[in-house]
């Protein structure tokens, strides 16, 4: 379960939840009835199959691919809203398997009317955009995040892996260095977005990579750490491994 920002638009943060190794992911918007119950009071249950798109709505991979994290609260295309992000790391082009994609949902006033199912097809560049992974068994989108304005510029950035689970070292001293694991950046804007970024003909002006050290396994937004206006991001290395903050700047 992770936080999205508010991205309907009614002054109350929402959440999403993932439901693991399916292709459902669910996202419930905020509001007085969420708070949690007082002491004293019963614990409140919430059933995700009554969400019509006016307390949230639901999620379904594309062809019945697995998504499998949902999270947001920056803003990516600078219009004052939280935008979401879903990650669908195993999602394949035509000759390629486990390319991996990312779809960004840009968020809305409260007049807007959300469907109950959202269908991930519909982005068009006006609602939201597709991120698609470079290429094949990339796994690009686990993880993802677009909490940062990682080069200052007042517009929260993306920022996705490659496959952050390389092979295991087997201790043969024959065996080929690990891969460094290489992040995605994609520049936020208020200029009008494409319905498909392919990061296989990545427009060096949207964003470039950053190569990390290969036992890198997560990522997560790091605020503003050295006060250079522009947000850091921090890279760990498993739970016995070092965390590294990476300052932002001009990427």
């Amino acid at each position: 379960m992770s936080p999205t920002g508010d991205i309907n638009g009614d002054g109350f943060v929402d959440f999403t939840i993932s439901a693991i190794n399916t292709s459902h992911i669910y996202f419930v918007f905020g509001n007085l009835n969420s708070l949690p119950p007082l002491p004293g009071e019963p614990a409140r249950t919430f059933d995700l199959t009554t969400l019509d798109g006016t307390n949230g709505f639901s999620i379904d991979g594309v062809i019945g691919e697995a998504l499998v994290n949902g999270n947001g609260g920056g803003d990516t295309n600078g219009d004052g809203r939280s935008d979401a992000i879903v990650a669908a790391p195993n999602e394949g082009r035509v000759g390629e398997t486990n390319v991996g994609a990312a779809y960004v949902i840009f968020g809305t006033d409260s007049s807007h009317d959300w469907p109950a199912s959202f269908d991930l097809t519909s982005l068009d560049g006006s609602n939201g955009f597709r991120i698609l992974g470079a290429a094949e068994s990339d796994l690009f989108g686990f993880p993802i995040d677009n909490r940062s304005d990682l080069d200052g510029d007042g517009f929260d950035d993306i920022i996705g892996a490659y496959s952050v689970l390389p092979p295991l070292p087997t201790g043969d001293p024959n065996d080929p260095p690990l891969p460094p694991t290489v992040y995605q950046f994609i520049a936020g804007s208020n200029l009008s977005f494409s319905d498909t970024i392919d990061l296989k003909n990545l427009d060096p002006s949207l964003g470039n990579q950053i190569e990390a050290s290969p036992i890198t396994s997560s990522m997560g937004a790091g605020g503003d750490v050295n006060g250079d206006g522009a947000d850091d991001f921090i890279l760990g290395a498993g739970l016995d491994g070092p965390a590294h903050v990476v300052f932002g700047g001009d990427f």
